[in-house]
């Protein structure tokens, strides 16, 4: 189903499938697709971060990806 999964925090769940990072709900719902990437983590305080072609994004619960 997954090739890798963290525990739940704050609601969501860190899955990967197919190289591509997304957070799950507790149904297994797709949430948020933050694709491929490396340094991500579950959430804490409502943010997380990803890096991707040498650059840093924040990723909030909302679902926003910004560019740090």
């Amino acid at each position: 189903l997954y090739d890798l999964a963290f525990e739940f925090g704050e609601g969501l769940a860190l899955v990967r499938i197919d190289k591509e990072w997304h957070f799950i709900d507790v149904m297994g719902r797709v949430v948020i697709s933050c694709g491929q990437g490396c340094g991500i983590k579950p959430f804490n305080n409502g943010t997380t971060h990803i890096c991707r072609d040498g650059k840093k994004f924040s990723i909030y619960r909302d679902g926003r990806i910004e560019e740090i």
